[in-house]
């Protein structure tokens, strides 16, 4: 049972009752020859656009089909300013199938897919459904209600998050997990701020911080951590928005944003222009969990009222004039995030009628006919983004995590440096750059080369034995100022003692939430 909370016309919002809803892959470390564990990081650079890294997962570049390169800063992330394209998609009408409704009519397969489950016992099913969506070319954005917010960070129920964890990860592309959707006061309102528990917004933040710290420990690598708000987030509550917020934790932020006139674009309501704008400046990613906007002639009246069987729906005098406006206004608000070059990532219509009163959010007439319209853009032609168009993977996925165990044998600093050179440097980052966050660290660009192993300060981090050859290094695990990364490249045929080394020196500067690549 989700709980929703909606806007009321302009300025107001409405608290619904309970609802209830159905919603019914890893880098491999490398044996390492050398050294003593220890960490890389930094950030990437592309066709001189800057970017900020927003979550502990490291950024992996792709190459699409029409040729383009991107950055995939998270699992599914479309990256919408540089490669224009962004997920669009819904949760799904009571007794229809998004087969029926979107699919049949549009010859395509859906972009993004919300789905919601009322209780933590139910977490087995995601990754089930999960499996389903992927293999029929939806991303997965789901929600799930754990249990108590404190009781979920304390430890007790890491195996259980471990294995969701596992199960999404295995499900064969990337998922969007919300834990908690609308946690600022979107169904209990029992904490010290109307907040859906009693430990209020700071045990939110340590449970959603108790998940990132497990994916990192699982290894995750298909699954990305969201954060889904009320559309009043930060505003109607008392509640700062930055109460709810957590450096390294999140992958992006997600509104549930309702409209019930047609008077103003859905941008304009103060409730997404504060959103927006408290995202922008944290430089982390956004979109719409949940979007709803009303058709009606006036305040509370939609295109349909529900009968006994939400598939079918009554048409209710909406004039030609105000049908159309509720489309425009759909398809303005898609546009909005290209338009504005914004990091809007995915809108997910809330196409259901629970929750709705005598007038839901149902899509109907001219708001249905535009869903679809935009629903057929292909990735190419148009700014729909779908996984199966995300791209092929450039950079090796060797990582090694935070508990991997330190590797057997050490190498003798004064071990002789190969005769034969290779010809191999590092190549990301850039001698003498500022890092900060997540970086991949490469080596090229020799073909002769069995392994390259990464150290830090003289310390092991990693190896690769396959090119392009790379490690992820995460900065914040060492202390601001100049540190020295090191390869050690070992030639085909050679023993593990003998090889090439370089290295460059680097500057870490954690200490600016967000802060921006410099080279």
């Amino acid at each position: 049972m989700a709980t929703k909370k909606r806007t009321t016309p302009k300025t107001t919002k409405t608290t619904k009752s309970t609802k209830s809803r159905t919603g019914k892959s890893v880098s491999t470390t490398k044996n390492p020859m050398l050294g003593i564990v220890a960490v890389v990081a930094g950030v990437s650079i592309l066709l001189g656009v800057l970017f900020t890294l927003y979550s502990n997962a490291a950024s992996k570049t792709y190459v699409t089909s029409d040729g383009q390169t991107i950055v995939r800063r998270f699992p599914g992330d479309p990256n919408p300013r540089v490669s224009k394209k962004a997920y669009w998609g819904s949760s799904e009408l009571e007794n229809t199938t998004y087969k029926t409704r979107f699919e049949d009519p549009t010859g395509t397969s859906m972009s993004t897919v919300r789905r919601f489950w009322s209780s933590w016992s139910q977490r087995d099913s995601l990754p089930t459904k999960a499996r389903s969506d992927i293999a029929a070319n939806r991303l997965p954005m789901y929600s799930i209600k754990p249990v108590g917010w404190t009781e979920m960070a304390s430890g007790s129920r890491d195996a259980e998050i471990d294995g969701l964890l596992r199960g999404l990860d295995a499900a064969g592309g990337p998922v969007w997990l919300i834990v908690h959707h609308e946690p600022d006061g979107g169904g209990a309102k029992i904490g010290p701020r109307n907040e859906d528990d009693p430990g209020g917004a700071a045990a939110w933040v340590k449970m959603q911080q108790k998940i990132r710290a497990r994916m990192n420990a699982v290894g995750t690598k298909n699954v990305a951590l969201m954060a889904a708000m009320t559309g009043g987030f930060g505003g109607d509550l008392n509640q700062p928005k930055d109460n709810w917020w957590a450096d390294n934790t999140f992958d992006a932020f997600l509104l549930d944003m309702y409209k019930n006139d047609l008077d103003t674009p859905v941008a304009s309501h103060s409730y997404w222009k504060g959103f927006s704008a408290w995202a922008d400046a944290k430089k982390i990613p956004y979109g719409t969990a949940e979007l709803g906007i009303r058709s009606g002639d006036a305040e509370g009246v939609g295109y349909f009222l529900p009968t006994s069987d939400c598939s079918k729906l009554t048409p209710r005098g909406v004039s030609a004039t105000n049908d159309q406006r509720a489309g425009d206004r759909l398809r303005e608000f898609w546009n909005w995030g290209f338009v504005n070059n914004k990091d809007v990532i995915a809108h997910a219509y809330f196409d259901q009628c629970v929750n709705s009163g005598d007038s839901p959010f149902a899509m109907g007439g001219a708001q249905l006919d535009v869903f679809r319209e935009v629903l057929r853009q292909g990735t190419s032609a148009g700014k729909i983004q779908r996984i199966n168009d995300l791209g092929r993977l450039t950079t090796s996925t060797t990582t090694v995590t935070p508990s991997s165990p330190p590797p057997t044998t050490t190498v003798n600093p004064t071990t002789t440096v190969n005769p034969t050179t290779l010809n191999i440097n590092i190549t990301n980052p850039l001698a003498g750059s500022t890092v900060q966050g997540v970086v991949n660290v490469t080596a090229g660009p020799d073909t002769n080369v069995q392994e390259v192993y990464f150290r830090l300060d003289d310390t092991w981090q990693s190896t690769d034995s396959a090119a392009p050859f790379s490690w992820s290094w995460d900065t914040k695990t060492v202390a601001d100022g100049e540190h020295t990364l090191i390869i050690r490249a070992r030639k085909n045929g050679d023993p593990g003692n003998v090889y090439t080394e370089k290295s460059i020196k680097v500057t870490v500067k954690n200490s600016t939430t967000n802060w921006w690549y410099k080279q």
